[in-house]
């Protein structure tokens, strides 16, 4: 379809618009990934990997991603779009989701792609019902007037990016990548360049005892200090949001063993990982209560975004609990966090040091 050489997140979404790029064909999601960061698709691996994990633990119809949101002028969570796909078909959590926003006066669609005119839909949700169907980019018109230039990504290592695809072509079934490739498209063709900044991507929503939660998944290791720190926009900003609101937005960590952002995270998915034993799952409630007052700053370039400088508060690591070690965690882990977190055990910064000490030595022994 593409020749890799051409692939910018302009030429894939020149392509979506001229309707030569097909979300349903393997080799063309594939394609369109090479567009990405190498840091970002890594990301889409384990972002995957922990929504299974949270549809095993939770139940299909309790457990919702897809979810975006844009913030106004005055950084308040005020747009929200909910894609659907066959993989992520709308549930009994997302009308939780939507009665939630809605009473907070936030404006809510849920995103639609219509497979044979290769065009996006949106429904809004206003006045307690939906209203009738609108191309996305009419509803886009009306709500920034003005769109800017699709941005291409700049940090990518050809060889990393192309262990990671390979691994998604491995592990991604059909509906899985279809969905991935739809997300990529509405994220880099629509979101960003009508509304002018990144949206911020809500890895999973879920219901537990009918009470909706809001999980933010990362994949990291703790910082030289040996704590943690989180961005405070979009996310420290809008766990605050959340949490005036009378919910909650919880960090869940997968702790990368090695500490060492010179090395691929796909140590841990390999057939045969030395390293995937010591993968520690750790997650905090983002209360305000949670976090030191201390900062941190960093390179966006680190984490697979745009270059730049982010700022991170720091969160207190008497706040974390262990919810399981090895890449496979125990189903119920997940929802005693979210319902009794205080009856897991505490983390330490000695303990992820000891366990990354022994998954160091048994990981660069195994190299030698």
């Amino acid at each position: 379809m593409i020749k890799s050489q051409q692939m910018t997140i302009q030429f894939i979404c020149n392509a979506h618009n001229a309707r030569r790029l097909d979300p349903k064909k393997r080799n063309h999601v594939l394609a369109q990934l090479q567009g990405e960061g190498h840091k970002r698709v890594e990301s889409f691996l384990f972002e995957q990997i922990f929504a299974r994990t949270a549809v095993q633990s939770l139940g299909q119809t309790n457990v919702s991603s897809g979810w975006s949101f844009q913030c106004d002028e005055k950084n308040i969570p005020h747009y929200w779009f909910k894609l659907n796909s066959p993989a992520n078909q709308w549930n009994t959590c997302d009308d939780q989701v939507t009665g939630f926003l809605s009473n907070t006066g936030c404006i809510i669609f849920s995103i639609n792609y219509d497979y044979e005119e290769h065009k996006f839909y949106a429904t809004q949700f206003s006045d307690g019902i939906w209203q009738p169907q609108q191309l996305l980019t009419d509803v886009f018109k009306q709500l920034t007037g003005k769109k800017s230039q699709v941005r291409n990504i700049r940090n990518i290592l050809p060889e990393a990016q192309k262990k990671a695809i390979d691994k998604i072509n491995a592990s991604f079934s059909d509906a899985e990548l279809y969905q991935l490739s739809l997300s990529r498209l509405l994220t880099n063709c629509y979101l960003v360049p009508w509304f002018d900044r990144q949206p911020m991507d809500i890895d999973v929503c879920c219901m537990v005892n009918n009470q909706i939660h809001f999980l933010e998944f990362k994949r990291k290791y703790p910082t030289r200090s040996g704590t943690f720190g989180i961005d405070k926009y979009p996310h420290v900003s809008f766990a605050g949001w959340l949490e005036n609101a009378g919910k909650t937005l919880s960090l869940i960590i997968l702790v990368d063993p090695l500490w060492n952002k010179d090395e691929s995270p796909l140590h841990l998915l390999d057939e045969v990982s030395v390293t995937a034993s010591d993968a520690v799952w750790i997650g905090v409630p983002l209360h305000a209560s949670a976090l030191s007052g201390k900062t941190f700053s960093t390179s966006g370039q680190d984490s697979g975004m745009n270059p730049g400088n982010r700022y991170q508060p720091e969160i207190r690591m008497e706040s974390f609990r262990i919810l399981g070690q090895s890449m496979d965690i125990a189903p119920e882990s997940l929802s005693t966090f979210l319902t009794n977190p205080a009856s897991l055990p505490p983390v330490t910064t000695h303990t992820l040091t000891s366990i990354r000490d022994a998954a160091r030595d048994k990981y660069y022994r195994q190299k030698r």
